[in-house]
């Protein structure tokens, strides 16, 4: 009875989130477009695009063009372009516009600058009469069905949200009674509680960025990356640490080398560097296979290694770092692995 319960309780967020996904698909393809679609007629033009809003202007100033010396063609005018209310479809006509269109639009301007103020027409006179929707259902209908969707669809949210909370806050009872945490969890408190490196002594001035991350054991997708960018926000290129090779068989991986590695936008190569274990630095044959990737580089706790691009220069240093134990040969592997990366901008 209790594996039955278990497999219920680790099923229900699944059916929730399949029937919420149902739920719209239904609301928003089926009812939306198939049963009730909305359709909207008598639209003013006030409603129009702004693009289509420039070409009424267009239109009323072609007008006024033909008629430009009666009184009653500058009061179309105006009424024209008062229907459009507030907006800068006048402006943007000439802005985009060219030639005898652009001179036209402009000549339109300033008659009714002339004329006085554009009378404005009020949205709630009868002649304008905003959308009104109308479909397969009468309006009144399909309002009280949208209304009723959209309480389900609160209901449904809600009653999603509790049940993910819930289930959070489950998995957090049990995380906590059995001390399990994964590798990313593990490696996400090493990195919060580790101390920033001052790289004042490094390099003169702040660098414009500094990141920190660390690999635990069991992290087989571990490849962490990030953005440098500059004080207002620019991109200038990207850093991080990958793994790089592994030693031996069987899960879970068993690294012995991080590729730590600089992209520079500027730059058309990326520069990488091998920061290996102990042993695998000695054994030739495994250093050689990683040649091509970057210069290979024994990893100690403390140590620091600079990668240089164009524009760039980042200097990662091992912050932390805890050697595996089991069968393979001693410091083969990594247990722990956490690099501070600083990066700054080469001055022109």
């Amino acid at each position: 009875m209790e594996a039955i319960n278990q497999i219920l309780k680790d099923r229900a967020g699944l059916a929730v989130g399949i029937a919420f996904v149902i739920g719209l698909i239904i609301g928003w393809l089926l009812l939306g477009w198939v049963v009730a679609p909305v359709n909207w007629i008598n639209a003013a033009p006030s409603e129009l695009n702004p693009i289509y809003q420039v070409e009424w202007v267009k239109m009323a100033s072609d007008s006024l063009a033909l008629n430009l010396g009666s009184e009653a063609a500058v009061t179309t005018a105006q009424e024209r372009v008062g229907l459009l209310g507030e907006t800068t479809a006048i402006n943007d006509a000439i802005q985009f516009s060219e030639g005898v269109d652009q001179q036209r639009v402009a000549q339109m301007q300033q008659v009714l600058q002339n004329a006085g103020p554009v009378p404005g027409q009020d949205p709630s006179d009868a002649e304008t009469v905003e959308g009104e929707p109308t479909g397969v259902l009468g309006g009144g209908a399909l309002r009280a069905l949208l209304i009723a969707c959209g309480v389900i669809f609160l209901f449904g949210v809600i009653g999603a949200a509790g049940l993910y909370i819930l289930r959070r806050r489950q998995e957090g009872a049990e995380e906590d009674d059995d001390g399990s945490r994964t590798p990313a969890q593990a490696a996400a408190d090493a990195t919060a509680s580790a101390e920033a490196t001052d790289f004042t002594d490094v390099a003169s001035g702040a660098p414009v960025a500094q990141f920190m991350t660390t690999y635990m054991l069991g992290d087989d997708l571990y490849d962490d990356s990030f953005s440098i960018d500059d004080a207002n926000g620019d991109f200038l290129g990207e850093c991080g640490v990958a793994i790089g090779d592994t030693i031996g068989v069987g899960d879970p991986k068993k690294v012995a080398a991080f590729e730590v590695w600089l992209f520079d936008k500027n730059d058309i190569r990326t520069v990488t560097k091998v920061l290996m274990s102990e042993h695998g630095f000695m054994d030739e044959a495994f250093k050689s296979k990683l040649a091509s990737k970057g210069e290979p580089v024994v990893a100690h706790p403390g140590e620091t290694l600079v990668l240089e691009t164009a524009t760039l220069s980042v200097t990662a240093r091992i912050v932390d770092m805890q050697y595996g134990s089991g069968p393979l040969p001693p410091s083969s592997f990594f247990q722990q692995f956490t690099v501070d990366l600083a990066a700054w901008k080469k001055s022109e």
